[in-house]
């Protein structure tokens, strides 16, 4: 009844942009006082978003009856 779920290479190489950005704003002197606190705390707050929906959309009903093949 359910789809396995499954990470696409462009979803892979997406979250690994999103956390290794960071770190090369890291290496900027400028950024590095400014950007990293913000990104960390971005980077966090998607994390909970998604340990939210994702489940949500695998299992809802609602949603198996809105997005049909």
């Amino acid at each position: 009844m359910y789809s396995k779920l499954v990470i696409t290479d462009a979803q892979q190489a997406g979250l690994a942009i999103v956390i290794i950005d960071p770190i090369f704003a890291y290496q900027i002197p400028l950024t590095r006082e400014t950007s990293v606190d913000t990104a960390l705390g971005d980077i966090i707050r998607n994390m909970v978003v998604c340990a939210l929906w994702i489940p949500y959309f695998l299992k809802s009903e609602r949603v198996q009856a809105t997005f049909v093949r």
